[in-house]
Order: structure tokens, then sequence, then C-alpha cells
């Protein structure tokens, strides 16, 4: 038997959209327990980072995008010049509702599109891939 990673990788960017799965991750600060997600507000890095970590494409999930970036350069991950579908894409950094700076991290899909958690819904949806300026997009010879 031998595990399809292209297929399960295609397969978990699909289904995660809508998914609540990717919430919600808590950790305990100054003894409160908090969820630094924001239920759904900051989980880009974590929904990406859950579906390469599933298909065996990173070594951690990541609660940020400069966690996923670093894994996923010593991954085998890299840049490459335009997007093609399944890449993952990084936006740059755009204000954030509480003013601070904050990058952005998806999946390309056909068609301009793209698949991310979307801050406003808390969940991973489809979208214009050019919602906000690129900055990079990666990619890992295990999906060819």
């Amino acid at each position: 038997m031998n595990y399809i990673i292209k297929k399960n990788y295609e397969a978990r960017i699909v289904t995660s959209q809508g998914a609540d799965f990717f919430k919600n991750l808590f950790f305990e600060i100054d003894g409160q327990i908090v969820d630094i997600l924001k239920n759904g507000e900051d989980s880009c890095a974590f929904h990406t980072t859950t579906v390469l970590y599933t298909c065996t494409l990173i070594r951690s999930i990541h609660a940020t995008v400069s966690g996923a970036l670093q894994d996923m350069k010593q991954s085998g991950w890299y840049e490459i010049a335009e997007p093609k579908q399944w890449c993952v894409v990084v936006w740059a950094p755009t204000p954030s509702k509480d003013g601070t700076m904050h990058r952005h991290i998806g999946f390309a899909m056909e068609n301009n599109q793209a698949i991310s958690n979307s801050s406003e819904y808390g969940v991973p949806k489809m979208h214009d891939i050019n919602v906000r300026p690129i900055e990079c997009f990666l990619w890992n010879k295990l999906i060819d």
C-alpha cells in the first residue's frame, strides 16, 4: 500500500472549505486560557500548516505565517514565479482589525481563485487570489 501525497493534499485543501476545525488553538498565557486564533480570525497559518502536516509536507503545525515559512523552507518548499493550482500563496502584510500588520497564507486554485482562512467568517473559504498583494508562491516537488 502506498500513501499518495498529491491526491491526499488536493483532497485536504478542497474539503477544508467551511470547516470549523481550524478556528481555535488554546494556550495558557499568564495563568489565563487564551484562544490565540481568536475563534478563526487569525487561523490562516494553522489551516495551511494543518493541511501540509497531515500530508507529510512539513514537520509541524504552526500558528504564524513566519513559523510556517521557516518549516516549509526546511521541508523542501521553494518559490515559483507564477501561481499554479495547489501551490501555497503568501500574501503581503496588510493591517488587521487591530492595526497590526499581518501576512496571510493559503492555497492557489484554478481560474485565479484561492482557498484560505477568512478572518471575517473564521473558516477557510474560496476567494479571488488577488484579494490583496501577493508576496510569493511556493511549491514542493512532492506534489508534482
